[in-house]
């Protein structure tokens, strides 16, 4: 999130998510004024921010791209919101009849 800030993107949000039936974790990041350029648009900035940060941590296929209104964002705004750059783990919590298993979140934002 940070060397995607230090880039001049804008996410509005960016969380690790726990898909339990595929026993995976993915990072979930919403970069909405790049989705509209397509999502291969988003990938490559990332692609570029994860080169400036010098980072073999991470790759590509652990980053899922996704909308605001993404169903997952949508459930986890009714129980968390963080403006800011944070780091807050939610697990094993039920947000509108949707279990949601483990989570880590860096940014939520409320207005997406």
């Amino acid at each position: 999130m940070e060397a995607l800030d230090r880039q001049g993107e804008i996410v509005d949000a960016g969380l690790w998510f726990y898909y339990s039936e595929e026993g995976t974790w993915k990072l979930l990041v919403s970069m909405p004024a790049r989705l509209a350029g397509g999502p291969k648009s988003a990938y490559r900035s990332i692609q570029r921010a994860l080169k400036k940060s010098d980072t073999d941590a991470l790759n590509v296929e652990a980053i899922q791209i996704i909308r605001s209104s993404a169903r997952v964002l949508r459930l986890l705004r009714k129980s968390v919101v963080l403006e800011g750059m944070s780091g807050v783990r939610f697990r094993q919590n039920v947000i509108g009849g949707q279990y949601v298993e483990d989570a880590y979140i860096y940014r939520l934002q409320s207005n997406a």
